[in-house]
This record gives structure tokens, sequence and C-alpha cells, in this order.
């Protein structure tokens, strides 16, 4: 590829973006797409631009330091996540975020612009330092130089580069597919198997299974790591305790001997701005340490010639044991929330403990499965954006 290097503002006009003032009704929800970052595609990834979330007025355009973008305007947001880009396809305007690039038409492909844009974003990134807040401004990106082949030569890299993104969006495609089948084996094993216990075996309350049911500790949790750790919801994580992230408080005797957890208790968020995690359980397995709990959780110890603690949180886990957390979740300030008195009255099927450690069994089997095939999804995840990275640093060194 024979290219001459320029710098970005010889072969494109850059053009920033601005936000018309919300007090003014006349300004908002016209015929121009008004784009911000969150409207672009993922970073790494080009496409032309998708639907925007918000448009404004004609007016609102005149009395703001937005532009009017033509068609082909290659989109670069420029704050926060730094590089996500689309290629406008109509005509738009952009919020302050952006460095928008107007390509001059008889020397540079919009395209072959965005492609390169996207292969040296971390070059890009790097000229906005390591401040908290970071950007980078038109002026740096003036003087970013690029090279520029003629149109023909750019036009061809342009159609290799979307042969090999489409192929390594199928990669993509097919990682996330994978990945949706692995979450959703788990919530269908367990509908499943409570489906067929329910109606087989007599029933029982969460209250007949228990021996104890309590708050956590409402103290403060400010103490160094040489006080009691305290387990919170960030630490109910998927049917496991995880000790990430751990807090810690100055605890008394009696404190302490009233909040330790015991290995097999199960713990279950009761409050929560979300509803879909008010309920979230877990089992405690770690008896080596002394762990207590937050008052945002409810401990469940159980009478072990009753229920299996895992049998109990996987019941509370299932769509059974979900709906019947529904039925008596209320919601007060914001907050959804559960009492240990309507916990303790859910019914469960109750067959005998041998049935249960068999279900339970099968269950635990099913969800580290699941939990093995999303860590493999994740670490393919990486592994193709990193493809993508590599093939646009490829094609503009001239190696592809």
């Amino acid at each position: 590829m024979k290219a001459i290097l320029r710098n970005l503002e010889d072969v494109a006009v850059l053009v920033g973006g601005g936000t018309p003032s919300r007090t003014n009704s006349e300004y908002f929800d016209g015929d121009i797409p008004w784009v911000t970052p969150s409207d672009l595609p993922t970073k790494g990834n080009v496409r032309s631009l998708g639907p925007a979330a918000e448009a404004i007025t004609r007016i609102g355009l005149q009395n703001s330091s937005a532009k009017l973008l033509p068609p082909g305007t290659v989109l670069f947001s420029t704050r926060a996540t730094i590089g996500k880009i689309a290629v406008a396809d109509r005509e738009c305007s952009t919020n302050q975020g952006f460095c928008n690039f107007i390509p001059v038409v008889d020397v540079i492909d919009s395209w072959y612009l965005a492609y390169y844009l996207a292969a040296v974003t971390d070059d890009i990134v790097a000229l906005a330092g390591r401040t908290t807040f970071r950007e980078v401004g038109r002026k740096q990106l003036r003087a970013f130089s690029i090279p520029v082949p003629p149109l023909n030569e750019q036009r061809q890299v342009v159609r290799h580069l979307d042969r090999c993104m489409e192929r390594v969006d199928e990669i993509q495609k097919l990682n996330s597919e994978a990945a949706t089948e692995a979450a959703a084996l788990l919530p269908s094993s367990l509908a499943a198997y409570f489906a067929e216990l329910d109606g087989t075996y007599p029933t029982a309350t969460v209250g007949d299974c228990l021996v104890e049911s309590r708050y956590g500790t409402s103290r403060r949790c400010n103490a160094g790591a040489a006080a009691v750790p305290v387990l919170r919801i960030p630490n109910v994580v998927r049917g496991r305790i995880s000790v990430d992230n751990l807090k810690y408080c100055e605890l008394n005797n009696e404190e302490l001997e009233r909040f330790r957890m015991h290995s097999g208790d199960v713990l279950v968020v009761r409050t929560n701005g979300s509803a879909d995690l008010v309920g979230r359980c877990a089992v405690h397995v770690d008896s080596a340490r002394s762990f207590a709990f937050a008052s945002y959780l409810i401990r469940l110890r159980v009478d072990p010639a009753k229920v299996l603690p895992v049998f109990l949180m996987f019941f509370l886990t299932s769509t059974m044991g979900r709906d019947a957390i529904a039925a008596i979740r209320r919601t007060s300030a914001g907050q959804f929330n559960i009492n240990v008195q309507n916990l303790r009255g859910i019914r469960l099927p109750l067959p005998p403990l041998a049935i249960q450690e068999r279900v339970a069994a099968r269950l635990v089997e099913q969800r580290d499965v699941a939990a093995a095939i999303a860590a493999i999804q994740a670490t393919h995840a990486a592994d193709t954006n990193l493809l993508r990275n590599a093939v646009l640093r490829r094609a503009f060194a001239g190696d592809l």
C-alpha cells in the first residue's frame, strides 16, 4: 500500500457538538438525530450509525453549539469512553462528547478513516493523559497522522476489512449465543426439578425447616481488617458467598455470638432498590473464620433433620421460589423489602433428605458447569476483541 502520511486536519474537517438547553421544550423532539456516546456501538466496533435515543429541532440546532453533520461523517467519542465510532448514514448532530470528522471526499474514504481511527484508538487515548476525567481535544486530533493511499487502494482495504470483520462478528455472535445458553442452563433445570417435586411430596413452610432466622447487625462497617469481617449484599453471589471486598466492624462477644455465621447458614437479601436482588441467597460454607452479617440480610439456620441448606437455597432461587418471594415483597421509599415472618411462611416441596441430596448434587453440578462455560465465554469474548484490534492494526501496517 503506497501511502502519504498526512495530518487528520488535512483529510477531514473536525467538528464538535453541543447540547441545546433542556429548559426550552422547543429544542427537543425534532427531526434531527442528536447522538450521544451511548448511541454508538461498543468500542472497537465500526458500524453505521444506528437509532439515536433523542432528536433536536432546527431551532435547537441554531441555538446551541451542535452542528448539522452530513452523511459520511465519522463520529468519534472523545470523552469518558474514548474511541466509540460510527459512520453517519444520514444527517445528524452530536453532543459535546465528540470530535466528528467530515471527510474531504476526493482525498479520503469515510470507512477507511473510521477503520483507521479504530486501529489507533489506544494511541489516541494516550493523548488524554492520566487525569480522572479523560478527554482528547480537537487540537490534538488535528495533528494526528494517518497514512493516505489513493482512494482506490483505500476502498480495497475497506472491502478486505469488511470481510474480516464479518468473520469476527460471526465468532462473537456464536460466543454470545453460547453464553446465553449457559446462563439459561441452571434456571431451566431448577424450574424442571421443583415442578416435578411439587405435588409429588408433601410441602412445609420455610419456617418449619429452621431452627433460627435473624436479621444482621446494623453496626457501621468502618473498622480495619483486625475487626470482624461482615458479609453484605455484594458478598451474596449466584448461590455462593464471595469474600471479595469485605468490610469489617467491631463487635463485642455477645454480638459476635448472635451474628456469627455457621457453615450451612443460608443468607437471603431482604432489601434493595432492585426487585431482582431481593431474595437472592447463598449458602455459607467457611467454618475456619468468624464472619458476621449485615442488617440488609436475613440468616436462615436450617434444621438438618428436615432440609439441606443447598436444597433450600436452590428452591428460593427457582422460579417457584422467586414467585413466592415476589408475592411477599413490599416497596417503600424506592426500596423493595421482605421480612422474616413472611419469608418463613413460604411453602416448599419437602422430599426425604436422600432425594434432596440427589437433586442438590445434580443442580450443583449443573451450576458449576454453567459457571465454567461462562468463564470460558468471557475469555473468548476478550480474545475476540483482541482479534478485532489485531486485524485492524495489521491491515494498516500492510500485513494483510
